[in-house]
């Protein structure tokens, strides 16, 4: 089941965002997991916005905790709006669709 988790960011920040996941009424263990998260506006646009990963380091699977963390410099480049997004898990076994939501750009002020 995929969880819903919306969430707001300015662009002239770094972006952090730690969430606990869970499987089968326990914590999940994320072992073995890569992750990949895309950011799109519309949802069917062709190129993201913004591109997560493991393998890019922008993604830190820790026991049950994934946590993102997009550099002010990566931030800076994405325009201030809504962005459907979501967060694909894979290991050997299967490819999951762990989380999905909206992510809402606002535009910093400070520079």
């Amino acid at each position: 089941m995929t969880a819903t988790v919306n969430f707001s960011v300015a662009n002239t920040t770094d972006w952090r965002l730690t969430l606990n996941l869970t499987r089968d009424g326990g914590d999940w263990d994320l072992s073995g997991y890569s992750a990949r998260m895309q950011m799109r506006s519309p949802a069917a646009s062709d190129t993201p916005a913004v591109e997560l990963s493991t393998e890019a380091e922008t993604i830190v699977l820790d026991g049950s905790t994934l946590r993102i963390a997009v550099p002010r410099a990566l931030a800076l480049g994405v325009p201030a709006g809504s962005y459907a997004y979501d967060i694909v898990l894979s290991d050997d076994l299967e490819t999951v669709r762990a989380i999905a939501g909206t992510a809402t750009v606002i535009q910093g002020v400070t520079r």
